[in-house]
């Protein structure tokens, strides 16, 4: 059965489905399939048993809740086709570069406006776009300035097992960022592989690039024969150059433009100012404090890295904490939207 709980302006749904029979087989000792529904549907997850019986439970959004629990009865009645869809999605090769500047710059452009509060979760984004399958390739690439707090981007990135790479900011300006991505990028284009591969691109920018190479130029060459590579493009609506959308549109089936946008939510938060209200925001899928318990663990689900830091002293707990998500379901198992 479900439920609906109302806190502050929003509501928070909760539904439970009864996993007893595929349990050992699909999920026992096997976290990363339960983390399938925290990525895909943006909502939390938990397993708690009841009189002997092993359920799965997921709370967040009400429509992404339901479309979860839809996706759960089906596994229950045909765990094999689940366990199959991982299988072939864990064996695509993946190769996934990111422009770090770019997503970060990027998710402060709301509606044209720029909100300097706006933070984001590197590791989450990286969960994002990997989207548990098998990432061979990972590599980021951003800037710094002359302190040492500005190289700390790289943490996140870092902990979910990405090669990052930091220069140096001169006259307020990133040089040489695009080309150390682009660089490593073609090396990994210019092997060889049995299968076809996909390069996931995790930046909008499509500029000119001062006559030097560009990303879209690196695209192109990586969907032309002899390389034949599908595409990925990932980034914000408002950083997105629509020379990705045209490329998109001439190769409809090997080139995809997502949005992080989708995932606003899950990967972003909000720095602290004098008025902290905005840290207890009631719905959960705005909440990213996470609590240790609540975390996945293994590599590749890295819920709870970067999260931002707990409110100052003498600022009230978020309403959740005191009666909501912590303890539904005390001491049980699950992930943290």
């Amino acid at each position: 059965g479900g439920a609906e709980l109302k806190m502050g302006a929003g509501s928070i749904r909760v539904e439970s489905v009864d996993m007893s029979n595929v349990w050992d087989k699909v999920f026992r000792n096997k976290d990363e399939n339960l983390s399938y529904f925290h990525i895909h549907y943006q909502v939390g997850v938990q397993h708690h048993v009841k009189d002997g019986k092993n359920f799965v439970t997921v709370l967040g959004d009400p429509i992404r809740v339901l479309s979860a629990k839809l996706k759960l009865e089906h596994v229950a009645k045909k765990p094999q086709n689940f366990l199959a869809e991982l299988k072939q999605q864990r064996e695509k090769g993946i190769h996934v570069f990111v422009d770090n500047s770019n997503v970060f710059y990027g998710a402060q452009w709301i509606e044209g406006n720029r909100d300097f509060t706006i933070r984001v979760n590197n590791a989450r984004v990286a969960s994002v776009v990997e989207m548990q399958r098998n990432a061979k390739t990972r590599f980021v690439g951003g800037s710094h300035g002359a302190s040492l707090k500005s190289k700390q981007w790289k943490h996140p990135w870092e902990a979910s097992g990405y090669k990052a790479v930091s220069l140096p900011v001169s006259d307020a300006k990133e040089h040489g960022v695009d080309e150390v991505i682009q660089n490593e990028a073609r090396k990994c284009i210019n092997k060889t592989y049995r299968d076809r591969q996909t390069l996931v691109l995790v930046t909008g920018d499509g500029n000119a690039n001062d006559g030097k190479a560009t990303f879209p130029e690196l695209v192109i060459e990586a969907l032309l024969p002899p390389k034949n590579w599908n595409v990925e493009i990932w980034a914000w609506k408002s950083s997105l150059n629509n020379v990705y959308k045209k490329i998109a549109e001439e190769y409809k089936n090997r080139v995809s433009v997502r949005y992080l946008d989708e995932f606003r939510n899950y990967v972003t938060w909000r720095s602290r100012r004098a008025d902290h209200s905005h840290l207890f925001k009631s719905s959960l899928l705005a909440q990213r404090g996470g609590y240790s318990h609540l975390r996945g663990i293994g590599r590749g689900v890295p819920y709870g890295r970067g999260v931002p830091p707990p409110p100052p002293h003498g600022v009230p707990p978020p309403p959740y904490q005191r009666g909501g998500v912590r303890h539904l379901f005390p001491g049980r198992r699950g992930y943290a939207p």
